[in-house]
């Protein structure tokens, strides 16, 4: 049960993450983003439901 607990709660995380990963539009004069950021929040999000 537990694991089936993690990854509902892992997988509602993620929805959770790309809906408010479009919810502010990038300035006009911001530059263009060529690479993910390393401060993913869905890493972290990843290394703290497997420990």
């Amino acid at each position: 049960m537990t694991d089936a607990l993690r990854a509902l709660i892992r997988m509602l995380a993620e929805q959770i993450v790309d809906e408010f990963d479009g919810a502010r539009a990038p300035a006009d004069d911001a530059p263009a983003l060529t690479e993910e950021p390393d401060d993913d929040p869905r890493r972290d999000l990843h290394a703290l439901l497997d420990r």
